[in-house]
């Protein structure tokens, strides 16, 4: 689907495996489109009440067992957001976000704000959210350093933009 888009927003909690995507945006990259991935925090309330669960019963059969699905399913909480190893590689560092900031723009757009993300961002508030960003994008082209010339000029990947437009084409 890259190949019709300007550039990409992709959703990527780390408790989702998501080979398609890193092909996805491997395949944007390679038409040198902008990538911007969300990666926000990942925590897991039912399991941690479990645990609790478990230990006031202190049933070691059932802690034992509950580890072992623990590492067989590779759930591990992320509560900073961190993004998968897989994803640094393929994108600079400026295009990674935490969060959507939906709740910012709820009144503006007359969005309701009582979807479980709107409850995850309420929870853990981004700290860099990524709808400020597009909405930054409308007005002027974000800058990157180029360290051949040791300044900081227009990052090219944004040229699609034209945002003295006004609609942000």
């Amino acid at each position: 689907m890259v190949d019709t888009t300007d550039f990409t927003i992709a959703y990527c909690p780390t408790s989702v495996y998501s080979v398609g995507t890193v092909h996805e945006i491997v395949m944007a990259r390679l038409q040198y489109k902008p990538v911007l991935l969300v990666s926000p925090p990942v925590v897991f309330p039912a399991l941690d009440e479990l645990r609790e669960y478990l230990d006031q019963r202190q049933d070691e059969a059932a802690k034992h067992l509950l580890d072992s699905l623990i590492e067989q399913a590779s759930l591990r909480p992320n509560e900073r957001g961190i993004p998968s190893m897989w994803y640094m590689a393929l994108l600079d560092g400026e295009y990674f976000f935490d969060g959507f900031g939906f709740c910012d723009y709820a009144k503006e757009f007359g969005w309701t704000t009582d979807t479980k993300m709107d409850d995850r961002e309420h929870k853990f508030t981004p700290r860099r959210p990524l709808l400020p960003y597009l909405d930054r994008l409308n007005r002027k082209i974000p800058k990157r350093c180029d360290f051949g010339q040791d300044k900081e000029i227009e990052n090219a990947d944004w040229l699609i933009l034209n945002p003295n437009s006004g609609d942000g084409s």
